[in-house]
């Protein structure tokens, strides 16, 4: 008995030291859309303890992103924004066009309550740029985004669960010089404990940065509310140290999307009702 749990805690050991153990300001985060945003939202965050939100930033004229932001900064939760195909609309656009909306975005009244950003969402998916493209895009958004603020830039959220995509970080970080321009990785990770830990560990064997996991969640298509809330209590039990932040996907049920399950992500249904996934996230972030 003795020897097996000497060989017990050496395997605890060297699985600690494979698997650093990040720092996290809170436990779990949020992902929500402008479009989904009432006056019922800021009081389910506070209720949820959440201390960061992801979120598009999307160029409002009448002020209904900043007035957002604004809410979000009064309530003490922190913004991790998205510049991406919704900022622009559209994927099509030049270099020297990015680099004039990155500097309006940047410059934009409001955007003092931004508290990161990322750069565009999931671009080896729908949204497809080319790894070269988005180098290009990455860098030029670090270099304008430094020259305003301090706040950090996060390379974009990669989707694995899209062929190719180990090809299309190879080709990303075969650019030696890209590490200069982001401070955090991001990635996406929606399958089980096993996929999840082997994605983490060839990000990991590409980046020394630290690493955000800035969606990850499971639909309760179905009424399969116990399998997705135990799902994300999975993903908070494996990955709490292995990432310095976990986003889930997302606050609120959406419509409309297909496939059908897209639209069952939320920890709310479309009406506000709360889903036992609700109560895991609430459990885990008043711990």
């Amino acid at each position: 008995m003795i020897i097996f749990s000497m060989v017990l805690i050496g395997i605890c050991i060297v699985a600690y030291s494979i698997y650093p153990q990040p720092k996290q300001e809170k436990e779990l985060n949020i992902c929500l859309h402008l479009s989904d945003y009432n006056y019922e939202t800021i009081p389910y965050l506070v209720d949820l303890n959440i201390e960061w939100v992801r979120t598009d930033w999307l160029i409002t004229p009448d002020k209904s992103m900043q007035n957002y932001c604004q809410d979000l900064q009064n309530n003490n939760i922190k913004i991790l924004t998205i510049i991406d195909v919704n900022t622009f609309g559209n994927q099509n656009f030049t270099l020297e066009q990015w680099n004039m909306t990155v500097t309006e975005i940047v410059t934009s009244e409001g955007f003092d309550t931004v508290d990161a950003v990322e750069i565009w969402n999931e671009p080896n998916a729908i949204a497809y740029i080319a790894p070269e493209i988005y180098c290009e895009l990455l860098k030029s958004a670090y270099v304008i985004i430094k020259n305003y603020t301090s706040i950090p830039v996060v390379l974009a959220g990669i989707s694995p669960n899209i062929d190719g995509w180990q090809t299309y970080l190879n080709e990303i970080f075969a650019n030696s010089y890209i590490e200069e321009y982001f401070d955090y990785m991001g990635i996406h990770l929606y399958d089980d404990v096993a996929t999840n830990f082997e994605t983490l560990q060839f990000v990991r064997n590409l980046t020394s940065k630290p690493i955000w996991l800035t969606e990850t969640g499971k639909p309760s298509e179905n009424n399969a509310q116990a399998a997705q809330a135990n799902y994300i209590e999975s993903i908070y039990s494996n990955f709490r140290f292995q990432v310095n932040k976990i986003f889930i996907y997302e606050l609120y049920d959406g419509e409309g999307a297909y496939p059908e399950a897209e639209n069952y992500f939320g920890l709310l249904s479309l009406n506000g009702v709360k889903k036992e996934a609700y109560n895991v996230v609430w459990e885990i972030n008043r711990k």
